[in-house]
C-alpha cells in the first residue's frame, strides 16, 4: 500500500517556480522560454511543461 501511495506523491505536479510578481494580465508576467507563465490571483506563476513520450 505504500508503495501505490509513494507512486501517487511522486507523480503529483510540482509547484510553480516563483510567484512573488504582482500582474494584472498575462502581459505583465516575465517571459521566460523554459516555463509557462500565467497570471493567476494577481501574481505570475511559473510552470513546467509537462513532457510527453512517444
Amino acid at each position: 500500500m505504500f508503495f501505490y501511495a509513494f507512486i501517487i506523491f511522486l507523480s503529483a505536479p510540482l509547484p510553480s517556480v516563483r510567484s512573488d510578481f504582482p500582474c494584472k494580465t498575462k502581459a505583465d508576467c516575465l517571459q521566460h522560454i523554459y516555463y509557462i507563465v500565467e497570471c493567476i490571483f494577481g501574481f505570475c506563476q511559473y510552470f513546467k511543461p509537462l513532457k510527453h513520450s512517444v
